[in-house]
Order: structure tokens, then C-alpha cells, then sequence
């Protein structure tokens, strides 16, 4: 499966009134908080000041997409060609709305046609092309991209997958590590954490690793990825680093610390791998649990945060729980 979703483009939401610029920009942030109901009474408001304002048109656009609701979506994309026939992001937002592939081939076509620079549009036609089963064209538009884009993970993790599917393991690591070597703050391999997590200390693995910076579930799977990846091209040392470091921004992870499991034991080190299956089999019971556990176990899991960051603060201890 395509490692990649289209993306969309966030425009300037000026509006020729105060207030409605304000409610625009209420709007935006209410979106990127999934407040959909408030974005979108609040994008409604803006319109009222400029109501044939295309890049406002879109923005409303972008609340129904982000909720789901692509019919409307598709709506107010179209209504925005309408507006700005001649500007790529409103084809983008309509290729974006799209129920079939054909169609949101052709609207990406049209975006990158008005504007071929930008590296989203070109991207998303690549998904479309994917999906329609052009894979080498595909292919080609993602090495496009990513040669303006290198660090670009979520390009890098598009190519890498195709790859992948193709069974070229090797050249998909590549890509992958490529775009990883890009990022600036890598986590590091913190010894005494991986000491703690060997003796299967786990709640004290988990402190260090909250200590040395802050969990990213992102940047997290871009790790993972690049860990199954490295597996299947016969590099399991190589496998075990990216997963250590995907399990350290991520540590509530099943997933992470199962493939961990298979990395190290393809690297000689069964001790460990035991002690990954371990925390992997925590983390699924504790997925299992009814929602007034889960509540207390957040409760507990938020105090003791408080208590390793402001002297003075106890943490409350969580109900304990039969396996």
C-alpha cells in the first residue's frame, strides 16, 4: 500500500474586512485542532465579510474534507474553480475531493499545469498515478520531487513503498535513509534507557526516553518503516537502530516493539527480543482495558509526567489491573 495521502495547501485567508480576516484566522486554527463544527461556523462568518473570496471558499472546503464529508467538499472545490478557474490550488482541492481516481488525476494534472513547481501538486499526481496503476510514471514523479525535496519523509516513505511492493528492499532503504539522514534532531541510542529496557524496567526505559526529547509518532513510523525495510534487505544491525529509535519517540507502540522483536532477533540478540515481546504484549492488554481503567491509567500516567518534571509533586498511583 501507497506509504503517502494528497495533501492540501493552506492559503493566505485574507479577507477585505478585519473581522473576517480575525474569523479566518479563528478558523484555521480551530481546523488544525479537528474543532470541525466551530471551524466551520467560524469560515462561515469570514465568507459573510467576502463571500466570493476563493481562497475562503477552499477554506471551508478543507473543513468538510478533514471531517469526511467529501460531498460538501467537493462542493465548495468546485465552486472555487468557479472563482479561480486559473489557480492550481483550487484543481488540487478538487482532485482532492474526488471519488474516483480518473477524476482526481485529471484535477491534479490541471494544478501542476498552472503551477509545475510545486512539489505537493506533482506529489499528489503521483498517488493518482499509483492508484491507477502507472507505477512507473509514479515512480518517476516521486524521484522528481524528492531530488527538490530530500528531507521530505512522507515523499521519501511514497517512493520507498512502491519499491518496496516491487520487492527492490535494498533501493526502498536507500531512499528511506536518505530522507532520515535529513532530520536535524535524531534521536539518539540512549545506553542506559536500552539497559532499563533489557531488564524489562520498562516505566524507567520510558522516563529516559521522555527526558531526551519529545514523543513524535510521526517521525516515529518514518523510523519503523525504514526499520522493516532495512529487515528485508538482509540488514538486521541496521533494522535494529531505526527501530530502537522508532520505540523511543513512540514507546506506547505494539507495533514498534514487535517489529523491534524481529529485528533483534534476526541480529543475534534473543534476550532483548524477548523483553520487546514483552512490553509489545503490555501494550496490548492495556488497549483492552474498560474505559474507567483507561481513565485512571491516563490520570496515573499524567501525574507521574508532573511529578518527574516539578519537585515536590507525588504521583498518583493508577488502579493496578490483572494481565
Amino acid at each position: 500500500m501507497l506509504a503517502y495521502q494528497p495533501r492540501r495547501v493552506v492559503l493566505s485567508r485574507d479577507t477585505g474586512s478585519y473581522a473576517g480576516s480575525q474569523a479566518a484566522l479563528l478558523g484555521e486554527e480551530l481546523l488544525a485542532q479537528h474543532n470541525f463544527r466551530d471551524a466551520e461556523a467560524a469560515f462561515r462568518i469570514a465568507l459573510k465579510t467576502d463571500p466570493d473570496n476563493p481562497a475562503l471558499v477552499m477554506a471551508l472546503a478543507d473543513v468538510f474534507l478533514v471531517a469526511e464529508d467529501t460531498d460538501q467538499a467537493r462542493q465548495g472545490y468546485r465552486r472555487a474553480v468557479e472563482l479561480a478557474p486559473g489557480f492550481a490550488w483550487a484543481h488540487n482541492g478538487v482532485g482532492l475531493a474526488a471519488d474516483n481516481y480518473d477524476d482526481a488525476e485529471a484535477s491534479f494534472r490541471r494544478a501542476v499545469e498552472f503551477d509545475p513547481d510545486n512539489p505537493v501538486y506533482r506529489a499528489n499526481l503521483g498517488w493518482a498515478l499509483y492508484h491507477l496503476g502507472l507505477r512507473a510514471e509514479a515512480v518517476a514523479t516521486f524521484l522528481q520531487v524528492l531530488e527538490e525535496r530530500p528531507g521530505d519523509l512522507g515523499f521519501a516513505q511514497a517512493l520507498a513503498s512502491i519499491l518496496a511492493e516491487d520487492e527492490h528492499y535494498g533501493e526502498a532503504e536507500y531512499c528511506l535513509r536518505a530522507a532520515l539522514d535529513q532530520v536535524e534532531d535524531k534521536p539518539e541510542i540512549d545506553e542506559q534507557a536500552w539497559y532499563m529496557y533489557r531488564l524489562r524496567a520498562f516505566e524507567q526505559a520510558e522516563k529516559i526516553f521522555r527526558k531526551r526529547r519529545h514523543f513524535d509518532y510521526d517521525l516515529a513510523a518514518a523510523y519503523a518503516m525504514h526499520g522493516r525495510l532495512a529487515l528485508a534487505a538482509g540488514r538486521a544491525p541496521v533494522a535494529v537502530v531505526s527501530l530502537k529509535r522508532a520505540v523511543s519517540l513512540s514507546p506506547r507502540s505494539e507495533s514498534f516493539h514487535l517489529d523491534l522483536a524481529h529485528a533483534l532477533q534476526r541480529a543475534g540478540q534473543a534476550y532483548v527480543a524477548d523483553a520487546a515481546r514483552t512490553r509489545a504484549g503490555q501494550m496490548r492488554r492495556a488497549r483492552k482495558r474498560s474505559p474507567d481503567q483507561l481513565a485512571a491509567w491516563a490520570e496515573g500516567e499524567v501525574s507521574k509526567a508532573r511529578a518527574a518534571s516539578e519537585p515536590g509533586i507525588t504521583a498518583v498511583q493508577a488502579p493496578s489491573r490483572a494481565a
